[in-house]
Parts: C-alpha cells; structure tokens; sequence
C-alpha cells in the first residue's frame, strides 16, 4: 500500500543529522558520514520505514547502517522511528539514511565503499506483468549491480512474503555469482539466524503467512571466461554441444527437420538408402511423414541415442559454449548461433510477455506425439530455430570468429540442402560478445528478445515435458536439470539469406468452386469480401483463382486459417496438409479431388511488431526458406 504524502517529511530530514541529502557525492566514501569510518558497512535496500533499520543499528554499534529508500515520505517516518528507537539509550551515530533510486545504485556506491552486507526485505515482488520482473530488487540485472560495492566475501540477506519473488530469486542469486548458503521456507520454524522484524513482518506473522529467507555470499572472483559465461540472464545460454567423431560421414549424418516433405514419401525413402547403415540423425528422429508409426520406432529411437553414446559416435566438441553456423543456400549465407535456451524464460501462450514468445498459434493436440521421444532420450538433436529481435543482422555480426583453427566442420549437405560449415565460440572474448549482445537487444526490446521461427511445436514439447518434470524436483535440482533447456539454432530476421516464404495448404478431397464459396459466405458474415487481388490463389488440376482480402484488418492467413479450420471440421471427407514448396503444392494439386491455396509472403520486417501488438500469428502462418533451405539436424546435447 502506497503511503500518503507526508508534508512534514522534507523539512524534518534536511534538519536531522541522520539524513544525507546529496548521496551522490558520497561514492566511495561512505564511511566518512559515521563517527566511527573504519566499522563495516551494511546496507539496506528499500529500507522503507526503517523499523528493522533501526533495532539492528541499536543492537550493533560496532556496525554502521545505511538505509536507502525512494520515497522521501517514507523516509521522514523512518527517521522518526530511529528517534523512538534510541531515545533514552545512546546517540544515533552508527544510523544514516540516504533517498535514492536503487536501479541507480552505482551512481552511488562503488568498490572503495565495501559493503559487507546487504539487507532486502519485502520488496516489491513485480509479479503483475512479466516484462517488470527487471525492476524486483533481487533480479540478475540489479544483483550484478551489487557485486560492484559488495566486499569479495560480502552476503545478502533476503526476506519476501511472496513465494513467485522467493522461487525465481532462487535462480537469480546463482546467474549473479552469489552462492546461497542458507535458506529457509518458514523464517519462524527454520531460522537460526539473528532476525530483526519490520513492520510488514509483524503482520504477516500475525497472519501466520510463511515468510521466506536466504543468505546468499558472493562467490569468489571467477576466471574471467568463466564468469563471463554466468552473465546470460534471459534465456539464451552457452552448452555442451556433442557432434559426430571424424571417422562418421557428415553428408549423411545430417538429415533436414522432420515436419518437412510431409507428403513426398519417395523423398524420405531416398533419405533412409542414405543413411542405410550408417550412423545417421534419421535414426533419432520420427519424420512425421510416419508420425502414425511413433510407437514401433519408439525403442529403435532410444537405443540408438544408446549405442552413439557408448560408441563415442557423439562427442562432447563444445564445452560451455556455443557454434556459429555459416549456411550456404541460394539466398546467399545464413548465419546462425547453437545455444540452449532456459524454458523459463519461454511460453507458447498467446499473451506471455516472458522474453522468448512462440511467433505462431500452438496447438496443444499436436504436442504428445512430440513429448514421447523426448521424455525417454538421452540426446536431443533440434531443428528448432529462433529468430532475434535485432535491428540488424547481429549473428552476421560475430563471423570475426569464426577462425580456421575454430572449425569444427564443413560439408555438403543431402538431398539439395547446400553446404553448411560451423566454428566453436568457447573462448572468453566471444562468449562475452554473445552475452552482450543478448542483454542489449533484451533492453531495447521490453524484454522481448526471440520468437520461434521453426519448429514451434518442437519446443512447446520440449517445454510440456519441463513443466511435468518441474514438479518432482528440488529447488537446486530444477537449476541445473538438462531437461530445462533446449537446443535450438538463432538466426537474426535481417539476413539477406534469410526469406521468409509462404507455407501453403493442399486440402485433399476439396471442391475448388465449392471451398471459394464457402469462404467467400464466411468473410461476408463478418464484415470482409473477396475481390479481385492477388493475395490468396486457389488452384486446382485444371483452374485456379487469385483473390485479396477488402477489409481484412490483420494479415491474410489470419482469416483463412480460422476458415479453414471451421471447414474442416465441417467436412470429414478432407484434410489438409502443410506445403512449403509450391511446386511440390503443384505436383499434389494435380491429382484429382485436391485444391491448393496459394498464401502470399509475410513483410518479415512486421513480424515483431505484428506479434507484440496483436499476438502470436495462426500456425502455419509462413516459413523460413523453402523445404530444402530449413534446418538440418547435426549438433546434440545430453538430456540425462
């Protein structure tokens, strides 16, 4: 609850000798403003009324105690409770309250202050909207601010009513560097530590409501690679990537994304004489073309995730770090960055704002048959892509490392997918590069860092299975479970190489005439009509018709898509398929009883803003490059 102006408040804390007025000429000298400089300094974060400011300052003259808070109103109280508190007893000598912003912390504080210890209790929790979690006290962000005027062996003491705040401080303490070293659920009942009591928590202990604890210690200067390598705080992570030992043949180890080529059978039978008896990603996957066969392969999946494993055929290559891919494709060269993502920090539900966001609508029957290869593997090996919300093709941006002493292959891929070649980015300069970068476009962005270009229901599986396992864990456990993470490949928008093509839809069993008027009926109930136009094109064997869109407010897949789907549910005589290739969407529309629907290309430069205005696009909404241009499985990472 907010509190009332308090008028009074100014003019009694510029005339008390316990309030410092200009903080900011103090840095580094904070002692001086005590009358004895050379006791330890504690500090207390959002002190607010300074209730437990002041009984530890009473308690504890040899320690002197600055509390910091933003509201000047707050601040008058606090100063009045420390008269109360002294009165009687001795001088207020070892006390100093000071008004400022704590995100501006280091504007006054530095590493010649020293701070042994730091106090945050109850603050705000900023649980209402997740794209405010930077502003929580003990974020990431604001406890790598701390670690600047922290003493090296300082500590943080923690205590929070809300257990949203409590769990996810768990994680921000250790991506800090601060090793917790006590903890408790029940500040009351597991609690050995001295406690001084604010005013919020004498009334939630009167409420009996469980108040949480920590004390976390600063962690002990780390090589610089290592700590540089702590520092990625929104969900885009250095792995340990395995790749394939030299003696196996990359050409045929690597196999293109399983949701691809779904109705070319003759072009997964020409991929499986490829890899006949050799070691081969198509031997971890389920193409979905035999996706009703899951089941029987299931085991034949697992055991040879098994035998790659014992038989050193994956070997760890990158060790915490990632690798920079060069893609070469008609287009031109496509970029991209191997890196995991923390599942936390992604959500698939249309109105999350946590930092990685799925690009189109996620439909949850499509995740179980994704979910069983997963729960039993040892290995994952994605075809997932993410694309950055950069300005500018910012992965393009890191090619300076990639060094011939760095390459860790280079190979012609199957089947008409070009060449591919990839360079380790382990050493302590690039992965500093890469972290940088990600919390720059973090920042400017409002948190919205990625959306998922391919393999959208890929990556919810892999988050369905989390959230199952989450549960069954402990705190220290859910940290550092490979199961939390998943692989994927990043690629920035403003690639030259990268186009953003249509997905199309090939209805088997359709009517041509029959489907347009059905359509055209449906946009009529709700305030659109088809006109002559080129957005939209139904073909058929032996006919075809272009159309646009007259007072369709969003982008024309959104509309058609919702169509569809009611028409489909209205005609069990059809089904649908997704087309990336148009001439392979040509070849199907030449038999009989199929209609095609031709969708235009999506401007890729609105895709980020169509997102956070309107929400995640309709599945099936468009398609990085064509079929031969998408993902090739080829890195891994253990899960167990």
């Amino acid at each position: 609850m907010r509190m009332r102006l308090k008028k009074w408040a100014r003019g009694e804390l510029e005339a008390s000798d316990i309030f410092i007025s200009d903080p900011e000429s103090h840095i580094g000298n904070w002692r001086s403003v005590f009358a004895r400089p050379s006791q330890p300094l504690y500090v207390d974060l959002g002190c607010g009324k300074g209730v437990s400011t002041c009984q530890a300052a009473l308690a504890h003259p040899e320690i002197n105690f600055l509390g910091i808070d933003i509201n000047l109103s707050v601040l008058g109280v606090a100063r009045r409770n420390a008269q109360s508190c002294f009165q009687g007893k001795r001088e207020i000598d070892n006390l100093r309250y000071t008004l400022y912003e704590i995100e501006k912390i280091k504007d006054i504080l530095n590493e010649s202050d020293d701070v042994e210890r730091i106090y945050i209790s109850f603050p705000n929790p900023w649980t209402k909207r997740h794209r405010q979690e930077k502003h929580r006290l003990t974020h990431t962000l604001r406890l790598l601010d701390y670690r600047c005027f922290l003493s090296s062996d300082g500590e943080i003491w923690f205590k929070t009513d809300d257990p949203e705040l409590f769990d996810a401080s768990l994680h921000y303490f250790p991506d800090a560097g601060f090793d917790i070293t006590d903890r408790t659920e029940d500040l009351y009942r597991g609690w050995s530590h001295e406690n001084f009591e604010s005013e919020h928590e004498r009334m939630f202990a009167a409420q009996e409501k469980p108040i949480r604890a920590l004390i976390a210690h600063k962690s002990e200067l780390l090589k610089p690679e290592t700590n540089m390598k702590t520092s990625f705080i929104h969900g885009i992570k250095p792995a340990d990537i395995l790749l394939p030992g030299k003696s196996v043949d990359l050409h045929r180890w690597a196999v293109i994304a399983c949701d691809q080529y779904t109705s070319n059978k003759a072009y997964w039978e020409r991929v499986a004489e490829l890899a006949r008896d050799v070691p081969s990603t198509l031997h971890l996957i389920q193409p979905e073309i035999y996706l009703d066969d899951i089941q029987s392969n299931l085991g034949h999946i697992h055991a040879a995730m098994r035998r790659y494993l014992a038989e050193k055929t994956a070997e760890k290559t990158v060790d915490n770090g990632f690798v920079l891919c060069k893609r070469h494709i008609p287009s031109g060269d496509r970029w991209g960055l191997i890196a995991k993502i923390d599942l936390e920090k992604y959500d698939y539900a249309p109105d999350t704002v946590l930092p990685i966001r799925a690009s189109e609508r996620t439909v949850p029957e499509r995740i179980p048959a994704r979910t069983i290869i997963r729960k039993g593997a040892l290995l994952e090996c994605p075809h997932v892509m993410l694309l950055l919300n950069d300005d500018k093709d910012s992965i393009k941006g890191l090619q300076k490392y990639a060094r011939p002493d760095k390459l860790l292959y280079d190979f012609e891929l199957m089947q008409n997918g070009g060449s591919i070649s990839g360079y380790a980015l382990d050493e302590a300069e690039s992965v500093a590069e890469v972290s940088e970068l990600i919390n720059r476009i973090y920042e400017a962005k409002d948190g919205f860092l990625c959306a998922v270009g391919d393999g959208n229901h890929s990556l919810a599986a892999a988050k369905s299975c989390w959230e199952e396992l989450k549960p069954k864990l402990g705190a220290d456990e859910r940290r550092i479970c490979p199961m939390r993470y998943a692989l994927c490949e990043i690629v920035s928008p403003h690639s030259e190489a990268l186009l953003f093509h249509p997905i199309h839809r090939a209805i088997f069993g359709g009517n041509l005439q029959g489907m347009i008027s059905s359509f055209s009926c449906w946009l009529e109930c709700r305030g659109m009509r088809l006109a002559e136009g080129n957005e939209v094109e139904f073909v058929c064997a032996d006919s075809s018709k272009s159309f646009m869109l007259e007072g369709c407010g969003s982008i024309t897949v959104s509309p058609l898509q919702m169509w569809l789907d009611e028409y489909l549910s209205e005609h069990s005589e059809c089904s649908v398929d997704y087309i990336h290739d148009e001439s392979e969407l040509l070849r199907l529309c030449a038999q009989p009883d199929t209609v095609g629907i031709k969708i235009g290309v999506l401007d890729k430069s609105r895709l980020f803003d169509t997102i956070q205005n309107n929400g995640v696009l309709p599945r099936k909404a468009f398609s990085i490059g064509t079929a031969d241009e998408k993902r090739f499985y080829l890195e891994m990472r253990r899960l167990r």
